[in-house]
This record gives C-alpha cells, structure tokens and sequence, in this order.
C-alpha cells in the first residue's frame, strides 16, 4: 500500500514545478463534484490543481473503492476505464491508456470484486451538454486488504471533514473554492464523508461479531463452549436455539 503525505498542505511553494506535489485524500463526493482545474504559476510546466469545494488543491488524488466494472473503451488501442465504488455507493471513474501503461496493467489483471487504492491526475472532461465529469488518471493502482480498505476510507473521509471545518488546506485554495462553489457542495460533502465514517464503523463491527453462518457450522461442543462466555445464555440448550442467541454477539477476543 502507497502512503500518500499530506503533511505540505500549508507549504507555500506549491506552484514550483520542481516540487513532487502531495496527494490529496479525499471521499470520492468531493472529487466528483470538482469541475476546475486551475495553473496559478506562468510556467508551461508549472503543476496544475484540480480545486475541490472543500478547499484542497489537488495536483494528485488518492481515493479507495471497490471495482465494480472494468471495460475498454479505447477503439485502436486499449483505453480501459474502471468503475469503482466506495463503502457509502459512492462511485468514482478511472481512465488508463498508452500514457498510463503500468496503471492499465494492473487494472487488466483486476477481477472485480477487488479492493483498489488508486492515485493519480485528475482529469476533467466537458460533455457537448456542457457537464463536468472528473475521472482519475492513474499512476498506480493497487489491491488491498479488507482491513486496509476500511481504514483508508476512514482516513480519506477525515481528511476532507478537517478541509471543511478549515483544519486542513492551504488558504490560496481555500479562497479559489469559495470563489468557484461558495458553499453550494459543502453539506453534501461533509453528510458524504460522515456517512462514510459510519459506514466504515458499522461494517468493521460486523467483523467482529459471530455471524449465523460461522456459528451454523459450528459442532455443537463448540456452540456451548461460546455460549459460556455469555452469562444470559443456557449453555446446555438446544444448537438451534444456541445458533439464534449468539448471533452477532461481539466475537470473544
């Protein structure tokens, strides 16, 4: 898994081109619903920032889903786009093609379901109705664990809360976000990334806790030997009845 650092959000030399740019973490909401890509220096190789409402200039995004499609769109070579989506519904897209050859070969060798870290460019792609869809352009993808998904959503969620309440960015993207959006995204994105924080509480508390299926397999010595950790429970009643009092119990350490 690829640490994204985000510790020179307050640096004041974000516009040198010599400079690696930080990744910005964030819940796919505030990425898709950024539609301005700005260059503030004058240099043809100085970085561009894609700025979200919640204030962050993002040079490079990182965002975690899991794949739900891969197909190619591409007609003379391939051009692979990935769909994926978060633990709260949340989608986000990602195009990989020539430019993009090592990310494309590791979203060919993806079988969705699969948990993927992806960090990349933004990219911003007018319709002829004149919408905005913002995808990512990947410099790496990678399969992670259950584990490593949940937290990085969790981290990911935080990061743009703490944009929002002002405890996180930089203060020229801040004023750029408000001058592009005001506050018309601001709820929708705060309810998204608090969304995904209980989401990612309830299902990791799912994993700790003794499912029907897990204790219907159980050999009944085992179903009462669990149930002796319970006081409210009769260790010496029937596994049927044992299977419907232990589950979801907190699974004992």
């Amino acid at each position: 898994m690829t640490d994204s650092n985000s510790s020179t959000d307050e640096s004041n030399d974000f516009m040198n081109s010599g400079s690696r740019q930080p990744t910005k973490r964030m819940v796919p909401p505030e990425f898709t619903s950024a539609n301005h890509i700005i260059q503030p220096g004058d240099g043809d190789q100085d970085p561009k920032f894609l700025i979200t409402p919640s204030g962050a200039g993002a040079n490079r995004v990182m965002l975690v889903g899991v794949v739900s499609e891969v197909e190619d769109v591409g007609q003379d070579q391939a051009y692979l786009r990935m769909r994926c989506v978060d633990v709260a519904g949340n989608v986000f897209l990602t195009y990989a093609g020539q430019y993009q050859k090592d990310a494309r070969n590791s979203i060919q060798q993806l079988t969705a379901p699969e948990f993927v870290q992806v960090i990349g460019k933004p990219n911003t792609l007018e319709t002829d109705d004149g919408e905005v869809l913002t995808s990512v352009r990947p410099e790496v993808v990678n399969t992670i664990s259950e584990d490593e998904y949940f937290a990085l959503c969790a981290e990911n969620a935080q990061h743009t809360i703490k944009r929002l309440t002002g405890e996180q960015g930089h203060e020229f993207f801040h004023s750029e976000a408000a001058d592009l959006y005001g506050d018309e995204f601001d709820e929708e994105i705060y309810e998204a990334a608090v969304e995904t924080l209980e989401r990612v509480a309830e299902e990791t508390g799912k994993a700790n806790t003794l499912s029907r299926s897990q204790l219907a397999d159980m050999e009944y010595d085992e179903l009462r030997s669990l149930a002796s950790k319970f006081e409210s429970i009769n260790g010496n009643a029937k596994a049927d009845v044992l299977v419907d009092a232990l589950a979801d119990k907190p699974a004992p350490a």
